[in-house]
């Protein structure tokens, strides 16, 4: 269930599928001469800012070249008509962009027309096309039009985004009206479903109960289901036919295909607010990686080519980044010096092998000293390149590791995860969190916000452990001592208060008129964030346990297992993940639909029989690389109890901390924070 590689492929498919015209079979090479590379149709690619994001992380400059893209140019930008030169678009299809590619036909821009949308194009932009081709009088030159289904952003193997960075704020802003969360769903809506044609199976969509999560589920099989109806869909996500004559085999077959858990990010606010420790969440929260590039500033006494910001890449080309993206980051910075000491060594052997080489002398046995010296050199030599690229990997990780380094010793980041981590598992130390949270802790304002938010959702829980119950004075004081804005805080105590009020009203008299009032409360905060209130305490139940797993992990456990509620693990709050959770199924019958199939072993059957072998865990407001690591901690966990399990996650948009405070800040009404603290 590799989506990027998926996506690479369809992307590539794109680029080689223009065709050459009869008149223009032999190409151009660069200084305008005809090129004898029959296979390659030289083109340029038109992109807008979306799949500009699209394109990078997925395909380098050279990659692009081998494909014959010699150019790249934004959609929006000012162009030159290149006449004899074929054009590939890959846009969005909106409404703006529409209107520009009809002004890129009637100026006849380019030699032929390659239109590819990230998602279905409407009637009424294709008509506009046709109409802009025809009055141009170059119908012909429009060659293709394709809706792509690419309309998300792959980032990793197992990592992807939809790339709308602003639907949590959209889903949970007391401003916002019921049209633009329903536009707003819709979009995410084609953002997924996207994603599920590019993976090429049918999943079976399960998601929390109530709120935004299910409205997308439903939605999204509603959306597969018209699909699979069309001529279009009616092979689409056909698995091979297993179990022929079992009665288990639609079974079986049922439990090939993928599970989509969509989640509301109030699921567990805790993941994205807690500090990382770990490599690949320290630089993405830390600094700042987008489309999985980091800028590392200079120090401010650097000089030369050291005082220009470093723009570094990190993907799985790089092997050291893709054996220890996972890594603490202790271990990092340990494996940094190693690999240093490595490369020392290694040219230490070029340079002993050039001085023998220099130092041969005559004898009996001179000639056969000279051929080992030579030898010896050329092997040295040889390997020189790749101990430059080596030294360049070193180089950068090192750049990197101290960008960090310095961040952790100015800001205290270890004390906060520390501290973070131990309320975590509920036995936090309240007076040293205090004393960070006060205007002499270290730390930026963001920082202090996100310790007071995990206090916040801890404490409150575990009212019997060593931390006990807030001083929620206490904390707002120190907040405000330190110059931050408490509008993150306030909404999220004001979540938490609406929660204990629907807990208090279940057990209440409903026919009395102050639980009438109650209800009318809840009712209203229903409409006001947009999903159920209960659960972000419900949820962070999962924190205090023992052995901490977040509950995003826990509950892409649980489905995957696919066990009733009597035998299941994956327990949330009291309640068991696989029955709590919505199920939706575009492939199943109205009959189907009104049960969960659930795994229900006998003795004769398999040991895993019923549990699902793949998961794509999507959260709707933001995801953090701290998910993505848990994940791939279960995926490991659960390949090394020999079952084989894929894991993928996906968001609405990839979000730092930082940046998930300033929205909750918004959203509270309080100001927001750039990077550094500093109040907005």
């Amino acid at each position: 269930m590799d989506l990027r590689d998926r996506q690479k492929r369809a992307v590539v498919r794109m680029f080689d599928d223009v065709l050459e015209s009869t008149s223009h079979s032999a190409q151009r090479d660069e200084f305008g001469g005809r090129s004898h590379q029959g296979d390659i149709q030289y083109k340029i690619l038109i992109l807008d800012k979306f799949t500009f994001d699209v394109i990078a992380p997925l395909l380098k400059v050279n990659e692009l070249r081998q494909h014959g893209i010699t150019l790249t140019l934004l959609l929006e930008s000012e162009r030159e008509q290149i006449p004899d030169v074929p054009a590939v678009y890959f846009v969005q299809p909106t409404a703006r962009n529409v209107q520009r590619m009809s002004h890129d036909l009637g100026k006849t821009l380019y030699e032929s027309y390659h239109f590819h949308f990230t998602r279905e194009l409407p009637r009424s932009a294709l008509e506009e096309l046709a109409t802009a081709s025809v009055k141009a009088n170059i119908a012909n030159r429009v060659k293709r039009v394709f809706d792509q289904n690419l309309d998300f952003v792959s980032l990793e193997r197992d990592v992807f985004s939809i790339m709308r960075p602003d639907a949590f704020k959209k889903l949970n802003d007391p401003k916002s009206r019921g049209e633009d969360i329903e536009k707003c769903i819709a979009d995410v809506t084609n953002g997924l479903f996207a994603t599920v044609m590019t993976m090429g199976h049918v999943p079976v969509i399960r998601c929390p109960k109530g709120g935004a999560a299910e409205m997308v589920g439903r939605e999204l099989e509603s959306k597969l289901r018209d699909y699979l109806g069309s001529k279009n869909g009616s092979g689409f996500g056909q698995m091979p036919l297993i179990g022929v004559g079992n009665a288990n085999g639609a079974a079986a077959q049922q439990m090939a295909r993928p599970i989509l858990a969509i989640f509301d990010r109030n699921y567990d606010f805790t993941a994205s607010l807690q500090h990382a420790w770990h490599y690949e969440p320290l630089v993405h929260d830390v600094l700042h990686m987008k489309l999985n590039r980091v800028d590392v500033k200079p120090d401010k006494n650097a000089v030369g080519a050291d005082a220009k910001t470093k723009s570094y890449a990190l993907d799985d080309s790089d092997d050291f980044w893709k054996k220890y993206k996972d890594a603490q980051f202790p271990k990092v910075a340990e494996s940094v010096e190693v690999e240093l000491a490595e490369y020392k060594r290694a040219i230490a052997e070029v340079n002993a092998a050039s001085a023998s080489a220099a130092n041969s002398t005559g004898g009996d046995d001179a000639d056969d000293q000279t051929g080992a010296s030579t030898a010896k050199l050329t092997k040295a030599v040889e390997s020189l390149p790749k101990l430059q690229e080596h030294k360049k990997l070193i180089d950068k990780h090192t750049n990197i590791a101290t960008a960090l380094l310095k961040e952790i010793k100015q800001r205290g980041l270890d004390e906060y995860f520390s501290i973070e981590e131990d309320f975590c598992n509920g036995k936090g130390d309240w007076k040293a969190a205090l004393s960070l949270l006060s205007a002499t802790g270290r730390g930026s304002a963001s920082d202090k916000i996100r310790l007071a938010l995990i206090l916040l959702l801890t404490s409150q829980l575990n009212s019997s452990g060593n931390t006990g119950k807030i001083d929620d004075e206490a904390i707002e004081g120190a907040l405000r001592a330190s110059g931050c804005e408490v509008g993150a805080y306030n909404y999220v105590k004001k979540m938490l208060s609406l929660n204990q009020q629907l807990q208090q009203n279940k057990g209440g008299n409903a026919n009395s008129s102050s639980n009438r009032s109650q209800a009318d409360i809840l009712d209203w905060a229903d409409r006001l964030y947009g999903q159920s209130v209960d659960l972000i305490t419900k949820t962070a139940k999962h924190l205090l346990s023992g052995e901490r797993q977040l509950p995003i992990a826990a509950a892409v456990e649980a489905l995957l297992a696919n066990q009733p509620s009597s035998s299941s693990s994956g327990d949330v709050g009291g309640d068991a993940v696989v029955d709590t959770f919505a199920y939706f199924d575009a492939k199943a019958s109205a009959s189907q639909r009104a049960s969960v199939p659930l795994s229900n072993r006998s003795s004769h059957q398999e040991e895993h029989a019923g549990e699902y072998a793949s998961a794509v865990a999507f959260v709707l407001g933001g995801g953090c690389y701290a998910e993505v690591l848990a994940l791939r901690e279960l995926a490991q966990r659960e390949r090394t109890n020999g079952r084989a399990k894929s894991v993928c996650y996906g968001a609405t948009d990839m979000c730092g901390g930082d940046d998930f405070v300033s929205e909750l800040g918004e959203i509270g009404g309080g100001g927001s924070h750039n990077s550094d603290g500093a109040a907005k």
